[in-house]
């Protein structure tokens, strides 16, 4: 009897969970930047980048839901001064835990805390995109996202998001002609507008 109530107990328990998770695949664009502050006449502008994404989601009620987006994300800048600096292209491993609220029908707001891991950099030399021996950004990037999802049926999501690098996603200590220490910052600024589809 006891091994009865503890099955069906079980077995009730796969049946809720598998009647609120939902599972979404997609991909979109990232437009992205690396904003430098500390460098006097250094500006960077934004570039056109995609990801491809996987979001587990689990709704709490009709209107609540939690969910953690997995991401491979292409970020980039390019630049328009003389520094010396070059272009760089980045790739990030993103793990984007976030809660969603809707606020109307098919239609969510949504925001969360951005975890990305750095997989790789690239920067342009002399017309050549070339992988940098050393690295100058750091292993991680914590920032925060703030986005709307709206959904024209049951299957299928469209997003866009906006995110931001919540500390310097860079250590190294930069100096003027004096030697004097510069208070350097490097901040990642993303828009991602994307479409998803609902297998689960």
């Amino acid at each position: 009897m006891k091994k009865l109530f503890f099955s069906l107990i079980f077995m009730f328990s796969v049946t809720f969970v598998k009647a609120q998770l939902n599972i979404f695949a997609g991909a979109g664009i990232n437009i992205s930047n690396l904003k430098v502050s500390g460098f006097e006449g250094y500006y960077t502008s934004s570039t056109l980048n995609y990801y491809l994404s996987a979001r587990p989601t689990l709704k709490l009620s009709d209107n609540l839901h939690i969910s953690v987006d997995l991401q491979f994300s292409k970020r980039g800048f390019t630049t328009q001064d003389s520094t010396g600096i070059p272009p760089g292209r980045y790739q990030f491993l993103e793990i984007i835990p976030q809660v969603e609220y809707k606020i109307g029908k098919g239609l969510g707001i949504y925001g969360g805390i951005s975890v990305g891991i750095n997989g790789g950099e690239e920067y342009k030399i002399n017309d050549v995109w070339e992988k940098a021996k050393v690295k100058v950004l750091k292993k991680s990037d914590l920032g925060i996202v703030l986005g709307l999802r709206f959904y024209p049926n049951n299957r299928i999501s469209i997003s866009t998001q906006i995110s931001n690098s919540l500390v310097s996603v860079s250590d190294i200590i930069y100096t003027d002609n004096n030697g004097n220490k510069l208070d350097t910052k490097f901040i990642f600024r993303n828009i991602q507008i994307g479409v998803a589809y609902r297998f689960i």
